[in-house]
C-alpha cells in the first residue's frame, strides 16, 4: 500500500549523490525526510496537503524547537522528495523563516 520508507530513503540518498550533494547535506536531508516519514507513516504521502505539512513543520518548531536553518532544510528535503517521486512542486516558501 505505502512505499517502504527505508527503501525510499536509500533511493533518495542515491539521487542526492548523483546530483553531487555533499555528504553532510545528504545526511541532513536523509534525517529530515526520516522525521517526515515517521510523522506520516500511516498516510498516503502522495496526497498530503500543504496544510498537513505546515502543521508538521509547526509542531517541530514549537515542540522540538528546531532552528530556522533546520526548518529550511526539512522543507527542502520534503520538496525534493515530492519532486523526485511524484513530479510535484510544492510551494512552501511561506514556511521558510527569514
Amino acid at each position: 500500500m505505502f512505499p517502504n520508507p527505508h527503501n525510499t530513503l536509500e533511493d533518495f540518498v542515491i539521487k542526492l549523490r548523483e546530483q553531487r550533494y555533499a555528504p553532510s547535506s545528504i545526511k541532513t536531508y536523509k534525517n529530515a525526510l526520516s522525521k517526515f516519514f515517521v510523522a506520516f507513516n500511516s498516510h498516503d504521502l502522495k496526497h498530503l496537503s500543504i496544510r498537513q505539512i505546515q502543521n508538521f513543520i509547526s509542531k517541530l518548531h514549537y515542540k522540538d524547537g528546531i532552528s530556522p536553518t533546520y526548518q529550511r532544510q526539512i522543507i527542502s528535503a520534503i520538496n525534493m522528495y515530492y519532486g523526485f517521486y511524484f513530479n510535484r512542486k510544492l510551494d512552501m516558501t511561506f514556511l521558510c523563516p527569514r
